[in-house]
């Protein structure tokens, strides 16, 4: 079902959207399906995470990451609540902001779609056309499928290409919280081949030498884990390089999308920024921001 943010994210903030969230908490809660953002699985066992998960030791051998994520998937609902994840909020808000005719009829590839949360947060929002979703690992594209939210789940990993897609099929492609994880000299390529002349990419990329709200520097919470992001000025340089033009495009930052486990093990977390992309390809109109 819906997780906490992604019913708050869809529901406008009123006193009759709140209203409505409560009678979604109570309905899950009488169902046994409400994860409780303040006591979970995460936040009771927070101290233990923080040292198991090493990029270059998963990507040492075919299969490892997918098996990472296998094991991970029955969890990974109530870790995007422990973490207090962010994204759908910028999702709904990108929803809001888009035309009619792309929540009404636009064909959607949500790439690393994971156990199927971006691709329920569309539709939460009213996205009403054909939906596939991709992912590597066969355990989380089954959690997905039970959303019944996609019209396609297919599995592949984004960083051997997206052969099963045509060339210029697509109205939009998302991809949120995976990018920092994948190869972007071959995905970025691939989402402009499939994108529609007037398709649009939206898209996450975690912010190296990001800076909070006073201008100091945010250490990188992931380098323990062998992840890195990318700077404000890498991430232009890519989507150009790739076929998307950045002057048009609309990007945000976030001081913070979620918190990941410190590696010290002792119950804190580390902010982990994002920079949140709406871009089009090169010679095709400026996308809106994120509605406000």
């Amino acid at each position: 079902l819906a997780l906490p943010q992604m019913v708050e994210a869809a529901l406008p903030a009123t006193g009759a959207g709140r209203e409505l969230a409560a009678v979604v908490v109570e309905a899950q809660a009488a169902t046994g399906t409400h994860i409780d953002p303040e006591s979970n699985w995460y936040t009771k066992n927070i101290a233990r995470f923080g040292g198991g998960f090493d990029m270059k030791a998963l990507t040492a051998q075919p299969g490892l990451l997918a098996a990472k994520f296998d094991r991970i998937a029955s969890k990974y609902a109530v870790w995007t609540v422990g973490n207090r994840c962010t994204y759908y909020d910028w999702i709904a808000r990108s929803a809001r902001a888009a035309t009619d005719e792309l929540r009404g009829e636009g064909a959607i590839l949500d790439v690393a779609c994971g156990i199927g949360l971006p691709g329920h947060q569309l539709r939460l929002c009213g996205f009403e056309g054909h939906m596939s979703g991709t992912d590597l690992s066969v355990g989380m594209l089954a959690r997905a499928r039970e959303r019944r939210v996609y019209n396609r789940l297919f599995l592949a990993d984004a960083n051997a290409g997206l052969a099963a897609v045509e060339s210029e099929s697509l109205d939009l492609v998302l991809c949120v919280g995976a990018l920092e994880l994948l190869d972007h000299a071959i995905c970025l390529p691939e989402f402009a081949r499939v994108l529609k002349p007037k398709g649009e990419l939206w898209a996450s990329f975690q912010w190296e030498d990001a800076v909070d709200e006073s201008g100091a520097a945010i250490a990188s919470p992931t380098r323990h884990q062998n992840v890195a992001g990318v700077t404000l000025s890498e991430l232009a340089a890519k989507l150009e390089m790739s076929g998307f033009d950045f002057d048009t495009a609309h990007v945000e930052k976030s001081h913070c999308a979620f918190y990941t486990p410190s590696p010290a093990q002792d119950g804190s977390s580390l902010p982990v920024p994002y920079l949140y992309v709406k871009a089009r390809l090169a010679s095709a109109p400026a996308v809106a921001p994120a509605d406000v």
